[in-house]
């Protein structure tokens, strides 16, 4: 039993210190509260909470009275640890499990773009050194005119910050 209780102690204190954890408590509170704000549960809540707030200023003692042995009490608290135990490892290994495959998935996804952003940036630079035109045709500028720009990725997503933008489209291999 003791046993039991440090590894819940252990696991509250690692969510805890969580941020991940601490930031989804506080989203689920707030929906929580939202959700139950202006219905007749949530009035009840709240004006339970208001007495049980004035009772305790005011020295009051619960008018919840207790007829239950000490002895089943214990047994009560202790078949709850239990199960809180068992809840609470059951959550942890899932929240590891979920956050170890979602790192693996941000980090494959990463290494693609930076491929793909590679590759595209490739592309570019050496269209423009393979392109030298040994006749000037009036059909190659035509095809020259109506082919679109090749699309940047950071353009497309991050229209705004256009013009504060530092071009490294390869000018730099064209100016030596």
């Amino acid at each position: 039993m003791e046993s039991q209780l440090l590894y819940l102690k252990a696991a509250c204190t690692e969510l805890r210190r969580s941020r991940l954890f601490n930031k989804s408590h506080v989203a689920v509170l707030k929906t929580g509260n939202h959700i139950s704000d202006g219905t007749f549960r949530g009035d009840i809540i709240r004006s339970e909470g208001i007495r049980a707030a004035r009772a305790r200023d005011q020295g009051r003692v619960s008018s919840i009275k207790s007829n239950d042995p000490p002895e089943d009490q214990s047994q009560d608290a202790e078949s709850i640890i239990e199960v809180l135990v068992y809840s609470l490892n059951g959550t942890v290994s899932k929240l590891g499990r979920a956050l170890k495959e979602s790192g693996d998935f941000l980090n494959s996804e990463m290494k693609n773009v930076d491929v793909e952003i590679g590759m595209h940036r490739g592309e570019k630079c050496s269209d423009k050194k393979k392109y030298t035109p040994k006749k000037e045709n009036v059909a190659s500028k035509t095809l020259e005119s109506t082919n679109p720009p090749s699309l940047d990725l950071r353009q497309v997503l991050f229209p705004a910050i256009k013009d504060r933008r530092i071009d490294d489209s390869c000018s730099d291999d064209d100016a030596s």
